[in-house]
């Protein structure tokens, strides 16, 4: 079993979501992700929602962050929260994964940029690990635009690139000499992940909405050539209930 990024996407895209300017908004998840790693089945979870939106700090699931300058229309906020994936032998389905060793969460440190042009959302953010994990970096750029259905029915596509530096995809997807009897070793270099994905949004009241989302993407070669690799699109749907406060 692993959580992946797509499962932290997932999430801070619903939360991101709620009413601009309520202070809390509350709810559960239900989130399914792929694996890449070989032989790994799709996961279910069931996760709660937490946001808590203030003037300048603003906590969303997971994610923390701390507005330093903008408005309404843009913003540059420091961040800090969980990156990349995550791996534990102990859990893993196939025997053969069960011989490498465990890949550990990232903690990102870095900055996000945000520009908002009227329903268009354009989004730049970066991080550093600073657990001593990966040691490595990730870039995030995204445009989503939201088209309103029906007064109560709202639907966000976005599309976006991630990017990886080697040594966080050689953390997570490389292969050491010596680490396994059954891989070869593998050193991963950088990674490019274009990505889609779109959101619905129903509210059911001024408090009570309903999310869903669906993010496919496409996995560059440094990572899918990794031989405890077998897939090379990452999937991840997610459907909640949130309460506004």
């Amino acid at each position: 079993m692993h959580l992946n990024n797509s499962l932290m996407l997932g999430v801070l895209t619903l939360l991101s979501l709620t009413c601009y300017g309520a202070q809390w908004s509350a709810g559960v998840g239900v989130v399914a992700t792929g694996s890449l790693y070989q032989g790994e089945s799709s996961n279910v979870f069931v996760v709660p929602l937490i946001q808590y939106q203030g003037e300048r700090f603003k906590f969303q699931g997971v994610e923390a962050s701390y507005r330093l300058v903008g408005d309404k229309n843009w913003s540059i906020e420091a961040t800090l929260g969980p990156g990349f994936d995550n791996f534990d032998p102990d859990e893993a389905d196939a025997a053969q994964m069960k011989t490498i060793s465990k890949r550990d969460f990232s903690i990102l440190a870095g900055l996000k940029v945000n520009w908002h042009l009227g329903s268009v959302t354009a989004e730049l953010a970066a991080g550093q690990d600073i657990s001593g994990h990966s040691k490595g970096m990730k870039l995030d750029g995204s445009v989503k635009r939201r088209y309103q259905v029906t007064p109560s029915l709202f639907v966000i596509p976005a599309i976006g690139l991630e990017y990886l530096d080697a040594e966080s995809s050689d953390y997570y997807y490389g292969v050491d000499a010596g680490e396994s009897p059954f891989f070869s070793p593998y050193q991963a270099g950088s990674a490019y992940n274009p990505y889609l994905a779109v959101t619905l949004l129903y509210g059911l009241s001024p408090s009570w909405q309903i999310f869903s989302m669906l993010k496919v993407a496409d996995m560059d070669s440094s990572i899918t050539h990794s031989p405890i690799v077998d897939d090379d699109m990452d999937f991840t749907g997610v459907a909640a209930l949130t309460y506004t406060f």
